[in-house]
């Protein structure tokens, strides 16, 4: 998923997260904010479309909170979420080196040598 429309998921999810705090149910948020419930859930799910700042501006004006605090919230999720994908990529890229050299260590490893080998006279 794009981050666009993760973000816009996001945003809906933090919505709904502080409608139930305050014990308001997703269909009571959509139909303040002028939207179906079911639109409302595919917000949610990221399913279809992306929320609109009219929508987000009307449901948070119902729940009463400032809709500056919602898009904060959502954009710490995806923040973190993104460091979370680096952290990954790097551990993952450290796992492959180690087994790079581990590897080519076992290849570069002179053999034992005997001292019968040597044929020292």
């Amino acid at each position: 998923m794009d981050r666009g429309k993760e973000f816009s998921r996001l945003v809906a999810i933090e919505l709904a997260s502080e409608g139930k705090r305050l014990g308001i149910t997703q269909k009571d948020i959509a139909s303040a904010a002028g939207i179906a419930a079911p639109q409302m859930s595919f917000y949610i799910s990221g399913a279809k479309g992306s929320i609109t700042v009219a929508t987000l501006l009307r449901a948070a004006e119902y729940l009463g909170i400032s809709p500056d605090i919602i898009v904060e919230r959502a954009y710490d999720v995806l923040r973190s979420r993104q460091e979370e994908d680096v952290d990954e990529s790097v551990s993952k890229e450290r796992i492959e080196e180690k087994s790079d050299w581990a590897l080519a260590a076992r290849h570069t490893r002179e053999p034992k040598v005997e001292d019968d080998d040597l044929n020292l006279p």
